[in-house]
């Protein structure tokens, strides 16, 4: 199972455990990580899961819900891309690092 690990100030904020359904980011208090920094659009991203039944795993993508300032994973602004593991994705401010294999 993936997980993002939010980071502010090179400290670890929180990890959150990703399931098998659509995780919603934003500023709004309904999203699934809701953050509360300006920069970051009322719905501002969501992490797609791919199971894959065949191959016994699951993949994730990041899409972009047409933000105002963008999702970013590695320094490049991306519309929907498949994370790999330790991606970078700022999101706003804030910093959250995608874990394919985390324990």
């Amino acid at each position: 199972m993936g997980k993002l690990i939010q980071i502010h100030n090179d400290d670890i904020v929180q990890e959150i455990n990703l399931a098998d359904h659509v995780f919603t980011i934003g500023r709004a208090l309904h999203c699934n990580l809701s953050i509360n920094d300006p920069q970051i659009s009322q719905h501002h991203a969501q992490i797609i899961p791919d199971k894959d039944d065949q191959a016994n795993r699951v993949t994730y993508r990041i899409k972009d819900l047409y933000s105002t300032n963008g999702t970013y994973v590695n320094s490049q602004r991306v519309e929907d891309i498949e994370l790999k593991d330790q991606d970078i994705v700022c999101i706003g401010t804030s910093k959250l690092t995608f874990c394919e294999n985390c324990a």
